[in-house]
C-alpha cells in the first residue's frame, strides 16, 4: 500500500489494523471496523506481480468480502461481498477452514460437514459463482492447496481424522458420510429406526475402534465443478494438527513433537503408516509390519512410501501453536530449500528447514517469545509474533546468539490484556477510583494486570539529557504537516536534533545562535520565505530562514535582558527586566519584525 514496501495486517475480533514495517518498529497506518468477528484473512494479487493487492476477509457468521486499496485516493474499496452460509448443513466441529490455491485461482471454505465450498477467482481478481462439492471426510483438521508444477487442476490436501476398526480396516465414520450429508440436504421424515444408528462392526470381528489421522488429496475439476479423489495419495500420519504446503512439492505435516514430510508424488499405494522409530535428526521410514493388531494386511511393504518420498524428525514433546514461512515461494523453488519459523506452547521458537535435494528436515531452537498464534516474517529479519494468550511481539532474527544464548532480539511489545480468566475491582489508593486487577494470559504468558482509567503514554525513544531548560519542535517549512527538528536549550548553549532516515542527529542552521540560552523558538509565517523561524535569547530576537540564514536581529539595550518569552506564528510577547519589569510586544510582518 504505497511505496513503503511491506505492510502488516492484523485482525483483532471486529477491527482490522494495517501497519507500515520499518527497520525497528511498526507504524500504524490504517484502522477500520468490520461488522462481524474476523476468523480468516487471505491476501492475493495479480499473477504478474509479487505484491498482494487484494484482501479476502471471512467473518464468524460466514459473511465474506474482498478489499482493494486505491493508491490515488488512499482509500479502501469493496470489490466483492457475499454470504457463504447455506440453508441446511451441520457446521463443522473442528472450526471453519479456508484455503487458497498458490496461483490464486480458487478459494475453498470448509464450513459444513461433508461439504467444501468452492469460490473461483476469475480474471481481474473477480469472484465467480460459489458452489458446493462433497467429500467423504467428516472431521477435517486442516486443509491446504499444494504446489503442482505444470498441473492444470488445483490439488487440495486434507488432514482428517476418523474412527477405524483395526481388524477390518473399515472406517466407521466414512460409511456414515453419504447418509449424513444426504439427510442434511433432504426433508426430514419420521422413521422408527435411523439408518445411521444401524451401522455396526461386522459380525465375528473383535477389533478395537481407534481414531486415526490421515492425509488425502483431491484434484479440483473447475469445469465439472467437483473434487476428484486421488486414491494413490492417502497416507496415515501421527495425530497432527496442521499441514503446510511446500513450494517445491509435497506437504509438511506438523504434529506434537514431530514433523513429517510427504512428497505426494509417488506411485499408486494404499494407506501407509509412518515409522515409530524416530531420532532427533532426519531419518527415513523404518516401519515394520505388525501382526498383533491385524493391520499387516493393509500396510504391506510395497504400499509404503519410498525412501526419497518421506522424511520425519522430532524436536521434543511439545504442542505446536503456529508455523509461518520465511522464504518466498519462488526463491524456495529456485534454491530447493524452504525455511519456516515454528512456535510451541512453551513459547520456544524454532527454525525448520526442508530441503529438496537431498530431501531432509532440519530443526534448530533459536529462542523464546510469547506463545504465538500466528507468525509473519516481514523483511530484513523482522518477524511479527501475534499472540492471543499473551503480548504480541516484534522480534529480529540475529545470526549470533546474545548473552542469554538466544538468536532473537525483541524490538517492540504490544500489550494484550486478554484472555481474562478472572478479575476484581479494587480501590488501591482509596481515592474513590477503582482499578481492575485481571488474571490475563495463559500457560507461560499468564500475568496479573492492573487496568485503570486515564491517559496512557507510549514511549518511542529515550535520551538522557542533563541541565535542559526548554524544548521546541520545528518544521522544515511552515506548511509541512510534521515536525522534523527538536530544539534543546541548556544553560549556556542550544542544540538542534533533526530526523534523517528515521534516526536523530545533530544539525546546524545558518544564523542560529547556539552559544546562548534559548527562551523561545518556533516557526513563523512570512511572505518573503516559507521556512522562517524566530529565536529568542536573553539579549536579542533573531528572524532566520532555514535555507537563507539570518534575516533580521533585534538587540536589547545595554543593561536589559529577556526573562520570559512566548508567542505564536505571528506574535511574540517578551518580559524584560531593565530597572523595572516591562513587557515588549513583537509582531512578524511580511518582511521584518516590529515592536511596541
Amino acid at each position: 500500500m504505497g511505496s513503503r514496501g511491506t505492510n502488516l495486517i492484523v485482525a483483532k475480533d471486529s477491527r482490522v489494523e494495517i501497519y507500515d514495517v520499518t527497520r525497528t518498529s511498526l507504524v500504524r497506518r490504517y484502522v477500520f471496523d468490520v461488522y462481524g468477528t474476523v476468523i480468516s484473512m487471505k491476501a492475493f494479487g495479480d499473477k504478474n506481480t509479487k505484491q498482494s493487492q487484494y484482501l479476502f476477509v471471512l467473518t464468524r457468521r460466514n459473511k465474506f468480502f474482498v478489499l482493494s486499496y486505491n493508491k490515488a485516493t488512499k482509500k479502501f474499496l469493496t470489490k466483492a461481498a457475499g454470504n457463504a452460509q447455506d440453508r441446511v448443513g451441520r457446521e463443522v466441529q473442528m472450526g471453519t477452514k479456508v484455503a487458497m490455491s498458490p496461483r490464486g485461482r480458487v478459494l475453498s471454505l470448509h464450513i459444513y460437514d461433508g461439504l467444501i465450498k468452492i469460490i473461483p477467482i476469475q480474471r481481474g481478481q473477480k469472484l465467480g459463482e460459489a458452489y458446493n462439492t462433497r467429500i467423504d471426510e467428516l472431521k477435517v483438521v486442516d486443509m491446504t492447496y499444494l504446489y503442482q508444477a505444470g498441473s492444470k487442476r488445483p490439488m487440495l490436501c486434507l488432514l482428517y481424522r476418523e474412527v477405524r476398526n483395526h481388524v477390518t480396516g473399515i472406517a466407521q465414520e466414512k460409511s456414515l458420510t453419504h447418509s449424513l450429508t444426504h439427510s442434511l440436504t433432504q426433508p426430514t421424515r419420521k422413521k422408527k429406526h435411523s439408518n445411521i444408528n444401524r451401522t455396526q462392526v461386522p459380525v465375528g470381528s473383535h477389533g478395537e475402534l481407534s481414531e486415526e489421522t490421515y492425509i488425502k488429496t483431491y484434484s479440483l475439476d473447475l469445469k465439472g465443478k467437483e473434487l476428484v479423489r486421488s486414491e494413490s495419495n492417502e497416507f496415515q500420519t501421527r495425530s497432527a494438527d496442521r499441514i503446510v504446503a511446500v513450494p517445491f512439492g509435497g506437504v509438511l505435516v506438523v504434529s506434537d513433537g514431530c514433523l513429517e514430510y510427504f512428497s505426494l508424488g509417488m506411485a499408486p499405494s494404499d494407506l501407509t503408516e509412518p515409522s515409530n522409530n524416530t531420532t532427533t535428526t532426519t531419518t527415513n521410514t523404518t516401519s515394520t509390519t505388525g501382526t498383533g493388531d491385524g493391520s499387516a494386511g493393509r500396510h504391506n511393504r510395497k504400499n509404503r512410501p519410498k525412501r526419497d518420498q518421506y522424511r520425519h524428525t522430532t524436536f521434543g514433546n511439545s504442542t505446536v501453536t503456529a508455523i509461518g514461512p520465511i522464504d518466498d515461494d519462488r526463491d524456495a523453488i529456485r534454491k530447493g530449500k524452504m525455511r519456516y519459523l515454528m512456535s510451541d506452547i512453551r513459547g520456544s521458537m524454532y527454525i525448520v528447514v526442508v530441503t529438496d535435494n537431498p530431501r531432509k528436515i532440519l530443526t534448530q531452537h533459536i529462542g523464546r517469545t510469547s506463545i504465538a498464534s500466528t507468525i509473519s516474517y516481514m523483511d530484513n529479519s523482522i518477524v511479527y509474533v501475534g499472540s492471543s494468550k499473551g503480548d504480541s511481539q516484534l522480534v529480529k532474527l540475529c545470526e549470533e546468539p546474545n548473552e542469554n544464548g538466544s538468536n532473537l532480539d525483541i524490538l517492540e511489545t504490544f500489550t494484550n490484556v486478554g484472555p481474562i480468566l478472572d478479575m476484581v475491582s479494587v480501590d488501591l489508593e482509596r481515592h474513590g477510583q477503582c482499578k481492575l486487577i485481571t488474571c490475563s494470559g495463559a500457560h507461560g504468558d499468564g500475568t496479573l494486570r492492573i487496568v485503570s482509567n486515564g491517559i496512557g503514554f507510549e514511549e518511542h525513544a529515550e535520551i538522557e539529557l542533563s541541565g535542559i531548560k526548554g524544548m521546541w519542535s520545528l518544521r522544515d517549512s511552515f506548511e509541512d504537516p510534521f515536525d522534523t527538528m527538536l530544539v534543546q536549550s541548556f544553560v549556556g548553549e542550544t542544540r538542534i536534533l533533526g530526523i534523517k532516515d528515521e534516526e536523530m542527529d545533530e544539525v546546524n542552521i545558518n544564523g542560529f545562535d547556539g552559544s546562548s540560552l534559548t527562551l523561545f523558538c518556533g516557526n513563523v509565517k512570512t511572505e518573503s520565505c516559507d521556512d522562517a523561524i524566530v529565536q529568542v535569547t536573553s539579549s536579542e530576537v533573531r528572524l532566520l530562514s532555514m535555507r537563507q540564514g539570518l534575516k533580521q536581529v533585534f538587540s536589547l539595550t545595554s543593561g536589559s535582558r529577556v526573562i520570559v518569552a512566548a508567542g505564536t506564528y505571528a506574535y511574540f510577547l517578551l518580559s524584560l527586566f531593565v530597572f523595572i519589569h516591562q513587557q515588549l510586544y513583537i509582531q512578524v510582518h511580511p518582511h521584518n519584525l516590529s515592536w511596541d
